[in-house]
């Protein structure tokens, strides 16, 4: 399997969720091919190439998409995610008569160049759409169990209860101050020192020196078990800290960090800054994806300001619909017979996908 990336980790992370689940079952071995980031309007010109042709495209096309070179095995499967991995993934499919997912809304590209989209889009129903109620994710609640006693020695947390916050940082929707920082502590800390937690923080790489800075003169020390810090020591710590955490906290612009919340069967909050507006984003951003979740009692949104007050007792007995099973395997199964359903004779394809 060739997983194509430009290099953004919490798309790499959903196609190589993908990619192991499918490796479980006798695909693989998995190997990575690295997308060039095109100017933005290099991407709708290929685009339109690729939806006026159906056959490979000229080699110094292709090699416009490519950063570095190709794996000496030939693709069996290719998959990414991330718009600006879309025509490389095509392109990729056609050269060598390989089937192809797509994880994401395909950007200035048709839908039809794909065998499989894995989507969170409500709404939108390609036949050849499977709709995921969550981005793919790596964890699961069966793993976050099994998991929880291992990191816990490995991080040296001891017996202590605890609670993740994971943050991202300024998108088009989402404009955080430096007040919404000095909240965020503050209601850290009340939350930490009313209901007896220590807290496992994480910032991101969008969430910037300055406000790490702001978060790290305003936390009480003593209410902070283990922090990343990644402007600092970028370390991948969301895995231990969700197998740990009793209780999910993320910022609300992250789609990747609430899934991941989701996913692994714990109670999730997505804190909103007090300066969001999605109508810029396009379809199908953050208002469906976090409004079907809500509705469905796996995450609950909370304006940064009132973090403080939360009342986690009342919510995680009355509120809260954690999910208990392993959502990957079983979009898995759908997956894998999508796309056989796609590349067996007759269907309109040129390879076949088999186990």
């Amino acid at each position: 399997m060739w997983i194509v990336s430009d290099g953004n980790p919490g798309e790499y992370n959903q196609s190589l969720a993908v990619a192991e689940t499918l490796e479980r079952r006798g695909y693989g071995p998995i190997l990575w091919v690295k997308a060039r980031r095109l100017r933005g309007f290099l991407r709708p010109m290929i685009g339109r190439l690729l939806d006026m042709t159906r056959g490979p495209l000229p080699r110094p096309v292709e090699a416009v998409l490519i950063e570095g070179g190709l794996p000496a095995e030939r693709p069996t499967l290719i998959l990414s995610s991330g718009g600006k991995t879309a025509h490389l993934n095509v392109a990729l499919s056609r050269r060598y008569a390989a089937p192809n997912i797509f994880i994401g809304l395909p950007p200035h590209i048709s839908e039809r160049h794909f065998s499989a989209i894995m989507h969170t889009e409500d709404g939108w129903s390609p036949e050849n759409g499977l709709r995921m109620d969550i981005l793919p994710t790596r964890l699961s609640a069966a793993a976050a169990r099994e998991k929880s006693a291992t990191f816990r020695a490995e991080l040296g947390l001891g017996e202590h209860r605890f609670c993740a916050m994971l943050i991202g940082g300024e998108s088009r929707s989402h404009k955080f101050q430096r007040d919404d920082w000095e909240r965020l502590a503050a209601g850290m800390n009340r939350l930490g020192a009313a209901h007896g937690f220590k807290w496992l923080v994480t910032t991101s790489r969008r969430t910037g020196a300055e406000a790490e800075a702001i978060l790290r003169g305003a936390l009480n020390p003593a209410l902070v078990a283990h922090a990343t810090w990644w402007a600092t020591q970028p370390r991948p710590v969301i895995v231990p800290y969700l197998s740990v955490a009793e209780i999910i906290f993320c910022t609300h612009d992250s789609r990747t960090m609430m899934s991941e919340g989701i996913a692994s069967g714990k109670p999730v909050y997505a804190l909103l800054p007090a300066n969001f507006d999605d109508r810029g984003e396009g379809p199908g951003f953050h208002t469906a994806f976090v409004a079907q979740n809500e509705s469905g009692q796996r995450l609950r949104r909370v304006n940064i300001a009132e973090v403080g007050g939360i009342d986690l007792a009342g919510d995680v007995s009355t509120y809260f619909k954690v999910f208990t099973t392993d959502l990957m395997e079983n979009m898995t199964e759908q997956l894998i017979e999508m796309l056989n359903h796609r590349t067996s004779p007759g269907a309109g394809a040129t390879g076949t996908v088999a186990g």
